[in-house]
């Protein structure tokens, strides 16, 4: 599971983002109070599906290396258009920006294939991958 301060740093940039085109989607974090909307209506997940720690040096030094999922869930039929622009907003956010000290790398793109249909949503993502260093006082 990510650090407590990442998954924090997370949603504070997606709070603060402003989306160029229309308004905001619901986001629906893990394990949180949010809901995701009644089908079909757009909305955002966001998952934490990796993470690794590891000692960097003999004394409490960390680091954690993992991965930030921000899924896309499109109303099915409506098109490529707007989650690909959402998800080239993502990435955007994210990409090689140091905040709070996680450092995020290069997100990946929205994947196009046969396997995005699933029931109501057509379902995309971008992952940012993220490094976080961290001193672990006894």
């Amino acid at each position: 599971m990510a650090k407590q301060h990442v998954i924090e740093t997370v949603r504070q940039i997606l709070t603060a983002w402003t989306p160029s085109a229309g308004d905001k989607p619901a986001i629906v974090y893990p394990n949180g109070p949010e809901e995701p909307p009644e089908a079909p209506a757009p909305y955002l997940a966001v998952q934490f599906p990796v993470s690794n720690e590891s000692r960097t040096t003999f004394d409490r030094s960390y680091v954690e290396d993992g991965a930030a999922r921000i899924v896309i869930l499109a109303e099915r039929g409506g098109g490529t258009e707007w989650s690909g622009q959402l998800g080239e907003e993502i990435a955007k956010l994210f990409r090689s920006r140091k905040i709070n000290g996680v450092e995020f790398l290069t997100p990946t793109s929205p994947i196009l294939n046969d396997d995005n249909d699933e029931g109501n949503y057509f379902r995309t993502s971008v992952v940012a991958p993220y490094t976080y260093h961290f001193d672990d006082p006894e």
